[in-house]
């Protein structure tokens, strides 16, 4: 993957519209992986890895993913990706 740029276009409302539903926690957490995808073209593969990402412990984890892995898909054994397509990719990154 190429190298990503130094910064990403923001669609306020669609954040906030595609969030609504979430608790604070999830939304930080959604964000860092979404930061995280920009950098490094996926998100992390192991719970331990995205647990850590978002800084929470294992009990609190479990919880949130339960409630974010909807807006990731496992596209290959080693990657998984924030957003199903690049269409709602470009609703939050352009």
């Amino acid at each position: 993957m190429a190298k990503a740029p130094p910064s990403f276009d923001f669609y306020f409302n669609d954040w906030t519209t595609g969030t609504l539903h979430m608790t604070h926690v999830e939304r930080d957490c959604y964000l860092r992986l979404l930061i995280y995808q920009w950098q490094n073209g996926h998100i992390p593969l192991t719970q331990a890895e995205r647990m850590h990402l978002c800084g929470l412990p294992e009990c609190s984890w479990k919880t949130v993913w339960g409630r974010l892995q909807d807006k990731f898909e496992l596209v290959s054994i080693n990657d998984i990706y924030g957003c199903k397509s690049d269409e709602d990719l470009s609703a939050f990154v352009n």
